[in-house]
C-alpha cells in the first residue's frame, strides 16, 4: 500500500540494503525510520521517469518521511537534462507532503540531469531539521538538500549541508529557488564547485525575496 503508514524496527543495511534489484515507487503514506538506517547502492543506466529518487520517485498528498538515516550511493548516468534526481526522493509534489529529521549520507551522481539534490531533486513541500553529508553532482543545478524549490510559501528550517556540491549552479542548501519562501537556522559547510556557488542557494529566481534568518 503506497499510502500506508510504516515504521522501521531495524536497519536495512548489508545483505538487506536496497540495490539494483529495487525499483523506486511513488509514495503518499508515512515512513517513520525511528532513527534506523537504509543503505542504498543503486546505479540507473536507463531512466524513463521524469523524477527519480534512491528511495521514492515522488512523495505526494500528505506523504511524510521522518526520523530516517540514508547512506550509500545513487548513481544515475542514464538521466538526461530533463530528469530530476534526488538521493531519497525525486520530487515532493505537494505542499502538504513533508520531510523531517532526516540524515542523508548518500552520494548522488547525476551529471547529465539538470536538477539534483542530496535529499530531494525538486520540492513543493516542507523540509525541516535535516542534514546532508553526501556529495552531489549535477548538469545545471545542484543542492545539498534540494536541487530546486518550485512552490511559494514553503517554510524551511534547520537544514545543514556538509557534502561537496559540483554543478554550474551549486548551492549548499538549494540549487535554484523559483518562488518566495522562508528559511531559518540553516547553513552550509560543504565545498561548492561551480560558476555560481553560494552557501544557501546558487540562483534565486522569484517574484519577491527569500527570507533568511
Amino acid at each position: 500500500d503506497t499510502a500506508g503508514k510504516y515504521e522501521l524496527s531495524a536497519d536495512l543495511t548489508g545483505d538487506h540494503k536496497l540495490d539494483n534489484s529495487y525499483t523506486s515507487i511513488n509514495f503518499s503514506g508515512v515512513l517513520d525510520g525511528n532513527g534506523h538506517e537504509i543503505e542504498i547502492e543503486r546505479t540507473l543506466s536507463t531512466v524513463t521517469a521524469s523524477y527519480n529518487g534512491g528511495l521514492f520517485n515522488e512523495l505526494s498528498s500528505k506523504g511524510e518521511i521522518k526520523n530516517l538515516v540514508v547512506s550509500g550511493y545513487f548513481n544515475v548516468p542514464g538521466a538526461d537534462a530533463g530528469k530530476t534526481i534526488g538521493g531519497i526522493v525525486g520530487r515532493v509534489t505537494t505542499s502538504t507532503a513533508q520531510i523531517s529529521n532526516v540524515i542523508n549520507n548518500l552520494s548522488v551522481n547525476a551529471s547529465n540531469a539538470n536538477y539534483v539534490g542530496g535529499i530531494v531533486g525538486d520540492t513543493w513541500g516542507k523540509i525541516t531539521n535535516s542534514l546532508s553529508t553526501g556529495s552531489v553532482t549535477a548538469k545545471a543545478y545542484g543542492g545539498g538538500i534540494a536541487g530546486q524549490v518550485s512552490a511559494s510559501g514553503i517554510e524551511f528550517k534547520g537544514l545543514v549541508n556538509r557534502g561537496a556540491i559540483s554543478a554550474p549552479s551549486a548551492g549548499g542548501i538549494f540549487g535554484i529557488a523559483r518562488y518566495v519562501f522562508s528559511i531559518t537556522d540553516s547553513y552550509n559547510s560543504g565545498s561548492l564547485t561551480g560558476t555560481r556557488a553560494f552557501g544557501i542557494f546558487a540562483l534565486l529566481f522569484c517574484v519577491g525575496k527569500a527570507f533568511l534568518n
